[in-house]
């Protein structure tokens, strides 16, 4: 559900971008926005990695500041409210694992990278 959401919202995004509707002066804030959801991806694998799912200030404050940047970059309407799910996940991960239906609000971190890796290569043409 949240996955294709995902999809659905980059693609919408690059259409935007080919029709000329995304200007050149919106690039700086798209590029910033993307950077800032890859900065939370990174920390939040790493963090993962090292800790597991305990709860992490960090993270629900570098979240919701990616989710401030694709707001002010108006990349879609969609995403700026998984954003906002995953900081509400790490305020309390372990209430977000016990209810499996509430993890489908929230994108995978491999799923963000992708499609961060992606708007920066069309940002490029």
């Amino acid at each position: 559900m949240l996955t294709g959401g995902i999809k659905e919202s980059i693609s919408l995004f690059f259409e935007k971008l080919k029709k000329g509707i995304i200007k050149e002066n919106d690039k700086p804030a798209i590029i910033e926005a993307t950077t800032s959801i890859q900065q939370a991806n990174i920390k939040t694998k790493n963090f993962i990695s090292d800790n597991g799912y305990l709860r992490n200030e960090e993270l629900t404050k570098l979240w919701l500041i990616a989710l401030e940047k694709v707001v002010k970059a108006r990349i879609d309407e969609n995403l700026p409210e998984y954003l906002f799910h995953k900081s509400r996940f790490w305020g309390e991960p372990k209430d977000w694992l016990n209810n499996p239906e509430t993890l489908r609000l929230l994108p995978k971190l491999i799923e963000l990278d992708k499609k961060c890796e992606m708007l920066l290569m069309t940002l490029k043409k």
